[in-house]
């Protein structure tokens, strides 16, 4: 369970990334993760923000991290995909989304 100051960061962060402060979010969610680094969610929404940014190094860095709590995280695979195809890893992203594909029929890996 995630403790109160990492949840209000979060909450903060997703504020700011629904208003498209890319760079306010990624700062809340660095909060989150400094309070409770336990919880891949708050890794997985700093993705999210870096994608935004075009920062794909740091994108794949966190879906890494978040796929080391659960390996088909569907969102942490679609993402990591998307930033590989940003670098120009194009295996990379293909590898990465045919496992979102085989990991989850029903979700289909939507960002």
């Amino acid at each position: 369970m995630a403790s109160e100051k990492a949840k209000l960061a979060k909450e903060k962060g997703n504020e700011a990334f629904k208003a498209g402060d890319y760079p306010t979010a990624i700062g809340h969610y660095t909060t989150a993760i400094l309070a409770d680094n336990s919880d891949p969610t708050f890794y997985l929404n700093r993705a999210a923000a870096y994608l935004k940014l075009g920062k794909g190094e740091d994108t794949e860095r966190d879906c890494t991290r978040v796929l080391e709590f659960n390996p088909n995280n569907v969102k942490g695979l679609f993402r990591r995909g998307q930033a590989r195809r940003g670098l120009g890893n194009f295996g990379g992203a293909r590898d990465g989304e045919q496992l979102c594909f085989l990991s989850d029929e029903t979700n289909r890996c939507r960002p």
